[in-house]
C-alpha cells in the first residue's frame, strides 16, 4: 500500500521509537483494525493497509535506516516505494547480484601448453645419460662377454664385449643359426647372441645346430 504519510505517524509514534515501542504500536493498532473488531469497512482496511506497511519497513533495521535517510535528505518519499510481496521481500533497495565466478580455464590450458613446450626444449638439448654398470641382468640389447664356465656375463658396451644378446629360448630350445647359444646365469634360459664385429668365433656355438 504506497501512501505519503510519515510512517511513524502511521504507527502513532516518534522518529526516535524503540523497536518494542514500534511493535507496541502496531499490535495496538492491529487490534482495533482488524475485520472481527472494526467491521469491513474500506476505510479500514485502507489504514490496515497502512499500518502493515509502515511495520514492514520500520520493524526492519536496514529499511528503517533507508526510511530515515530519505526523510532527512528531503527525497521522495518512501513511502511511495512498493510494499512488502506475497514472499515477504519489502521495497526496498537491494544490492545488484554478481555473476558467479568463472574458472579459469583458457588460463590453465595455457599454462599447461606452454610447460610442455619448455618441457620438450629441455629435452632437445639435454645430453643422454651415460650408460650405466653392468647389473648382469641380461635382457636383449645387452652387451656381453663370455666366462670359463660358457655363461655370458653382461659388460659395458663401450669396452671390449663379445656380443650382444639378440633373444632368450629354453634350454631345450635352439637358437637362430646367427647367433652364439651361452647359459644365463640368472636361469632365464640359453641367451642368443650375435657376435661382435671384433669377437666373431669366439664362444661356443650351439650345439645342436
Amino acid at each position: 500500500m504506497a501512501t505519503n504519510r510519515n510512517l511513524y505517524s502511521v504507527l502513532g509514534v516518534t522518529p526516535k521509537a524503540t523497536p518494542e515501542q514500534l511493535r507496541e504500536a502496531y499490535r495496538h493498532l492491529a487490534k482495533i483494525l482488524h475485520p472481527d473488531v472494526a467491521g469491513s469497512t474500506k476505510e479500514d482496511a485502507i489504514r490496515m493497509a497502512e499500518v502493515n506497511h509502515a511495520w514492514s519497513v520500520l520493524s526492519d533495521p536496514v529499511a528503517r535506516r533507508e526510511y530515515d535517510v530519505t526523510q532527512r535528505t528531503g527525497s521522495a518519499t518512501y513511502g511511495s516505494a512498493a510494499p512488502p510481496s506475497k514472499d515477504g521481500v519489502r521495497g526496498v533497495s537491494r544490492p545488484a547480484q554478481l555473476p558467479p565466478p568463472r574458472f579459469p580455464w583458457k588460463a590453465l590450458v595455457a599454462v599447461a601448453v606452454a610447460a610442455s613446450i619448455l618441457v620438450l626444449i629441455a629435452n632437445a638439448f639435454t645430453q643422454p645419460a651415460e650408460p650405466g654398470v653392468p647389473d648382469q641382468l641380461l635382457q636383449v640389447g645387452s652387451c656381453v662377454d663370455i666366462d670359463r664356465e660358457n655363461y655370458a656375463v653382461e659388460v659395458a658396451c663401450g669396452g671390449p664385449h663379445f656380443g650382444v644378446v639378440d633373444a632368450f629360448v629354453a634350454f631345450d630350445q635352439t637358437c637362430p643359426a646367427v647367433t652364439f647359444a651361452h647359459l644365463d646365469r640368472q636361469g632365464m634360459g640359453k641367451a642368443c647372441v650375435v657376435p661382435a664385429t671384433d669377437g666373431a668365433g669366439v664362444g661356443d656355438a650351439d650345439s645342436s645346430r
